[in-house]
């Protein structure tokens, strides 16, 4: 009746849900829909009053209309108050089937016909069209840098390893002609300078590796021998080193804080990343100043872990300071890109920081920058910690190995698709007192074991026709005793995320004569003094 106090207290209850901008849905304990606004009609397709008494999970997707009755079940037993944007990201269903996503937000009340649980639902397809637009740009954004930083890389490489080309192509022809003049290499004169060439030569080559191992680090390509090393030990040696290379106006400090703490890491490799930020810092100081290098052992928990870009425990912190010039907040955001430097013409590769930082993932670690203008740069490397080691037993002295001698008695099997490699691998092999058989693939390789009783397998990975394992796994089928050494530059398949897959004996390119010779003695046991 009109002036009825309960008839306008409904009213207006229902003009206050109609008003609102928010879909509401009411529903009562046994899932059934008692209240709708005229938001909520809308926004799921039906006309008023049509959803009253019907069951909420019409409402939901078909997929999860099974779980959702579990679901609420477990919210009637514990109503809470479950605010919008509390990070569950949901779908609803209209009444023609076609699925939206959405947030909702859950709250109880108890009245004298029940518990009613209010359900206010808001669309967010425009936001999630928004944030996908966004994820495509910033997609978009890192593959230009990608290409960016990949042309980078190519005028890096084709700059420097024509210089490096130059200089050995030049000398050779030198050489040349000056072989071509002597009367004799009995003139002292001429041998040291015929050596000195050849050293040069030499030096060249070297260059080249380091920078081909640059850019495999940079690449996380690198084949590395890790092993447990000494973080302590590893910097305090590389900077006596370094010490004597950063020009009488800069100061060396050093504080070692993790006597005894052990990294996984290939030792070459992790002074290498010293060596760069060190001499990185150097540059910083045109006018001398101060670099500071520390280590010390830090527990990162949830929060410092991830802010940090790792998972949570114990790591060993190298970290590198200098009073430098600072470096521009731009300049910092691009410090990891392959080739890009700020150095002047001939000063600088841009590889340094790239390396640092491929050579720190690769051993499971990661590396910050921070830098302030006018005050200096700090860079910090976290390596995950190793367990303390058990006390090592003691070792008796071992006495010299006679093994020039002893590899007469051997016969390796060297494959590789490049006539000159594989002819220079074998010449090194004889020279160093091993029996050779050569073969020019993988299908010769295992001819040649057939016929020929073999002890070790020399092979690169990389290959037309069958590659390296595959070669390997054909040649145990003849030779089931046979030793393997595999050698290449580049052995992603064979690489795991700690360095060479376990079983697998591993040379690096350019292999040089030494190393050559340590991994076969190693396989045939020959670098332990016979029993």
């Amino acid at each position: 009746m009109p002036g009825d106090p309960g008839l306008v207290s409904a009213e207006r209850f229902r003009w206050l849900l109609d008003a609102t901008t928010m879909a509401i849905v009411g529903v009562d304990g046994t899932g059934s829909i008692v209240m709708t606004n005229r938001q909520a009609d809308h926004l799921f397709g039906y006309a008023p009053d049509a959803l009253i008494g019907r069951p909420i999970e019409l409402l939901v997707p078909e997929s999860v209309q099974h779980a959702h009755v579990a679901y609420r079940d477990r919210y009637l037993h514990d109503p809470r108050t479950r605010p919008m944007g509390h990070g569950l990201r949901l779908s609803a269903r209209r009444s023609d089937g076609s699925e939206f996503p959405a947030e909702i937000s859950l709250a109880a009340l108890e009245t004298g016909g029940g518990i009613l649980i209010a359900a206010t639902v808001h669309d967010i397809t425009a936001r999630v069209a928004a944030e996908r637009e966004r994820e495509r740009m910033q997609a978009e954004l890192d593959r230009a840098r990608r290409l960016e930083s990949i042309g980078q890389l190519a005028a890096g490489i084709a700059h420097d390893f024509n210089n490096t080309l130059g200089i050995m192509l030049g000398q050779v022809e030198v050489l040349e002609d000056d072989v071509e003049a002597l009367p004799s290499l009995d003139d002292p004169d001429a041998r040291v300078a015929l050596s000195a060439g050849l050293a040069r030569i030499r030096e060249a080559g070297q260059r080249a590796a380091q920078l081909t191992q640059g850019l495999l680090a940079f690449g996380q390509r690198q084949v590395v021998h890790a092993e447990p090393v000494e973080l302590d030990e590893v910097v305090a040696e590389a900077t006596r080193m370094l010490s004597h290379s950063l020009g009488g106006r800069v100061t060396l400090r050093t504080d070692f804080a993790a006597p005894g703490a052990r990294v996984l890491a290939d030792r070459g490799t992790l002074e290498q990343v010293l060596f760069n930020l060190t001499i990185n810092a150097r540059d910083a100081l045109p006018d001398g100043g101060t670099i500071t290098v520390t280590t010390r052992v830090v527990r990162l928990i949830d929060e410092e872990a991830r802010s940090a870009g790792v998972s949570p425990g114990v790591y060993l912190c190298l970290e590198v300071r200098d009073t430098g010039t600072g470096i521009p907040p731009e300049v910092v955001e691009r410090a990891f890109e392959p080739f890009f430097t700020t150095k002047p013409e001939g000063q600088g590769t841009g590889l340094g920081l790239a390396t640092v930082h491929g050579t720190v993932q690769q051993a499971g670690g990661t590396v910050r920058l921070a830098s302030e203008m006018g005050v200096g740069t700090t860079v910090r490397v976290l390596l995950p910690a190793l367990k303390a080691r058990p006390a090592a037993p003691a070792h008796p002295v071992a006495r010299p190995v006679d093994r020039a001698g002893r590899r007469t008695g051997y016969r390796v099997l060297v494959v590789d698709d490049e006539p000159d490699l594989r002819e220079l691998a074998g010449l090194l092999l004889r020279r160093g007192g091993y029996q050779v058989v050569i073969a020019t693939s993988g299908e010769d390789a295992v001819e040649q074991a057939r016929g020929t009783d073999v002890d070790v397998l020399l092979t690169d990975v990389s290959m037309p026709g069958m590659s390296g394992p595959e070669t390997a796994e054909a040649v145990r089928a003849v030779r089931p005793a046979i030793q393997v050494v595999y050698m290449s530059g580049y052995a992603r398949a064979l690489a795991t995320a700690d360095g060479v897959a376990e079983g697998v004996v591993f040379i690096e390119k350019p292999v040089t004569r030494a190393a050559l010779l340590e991994r076969i003695d190693g396989v045939l046991g020959l670098a332990t003094p016979p029993g």
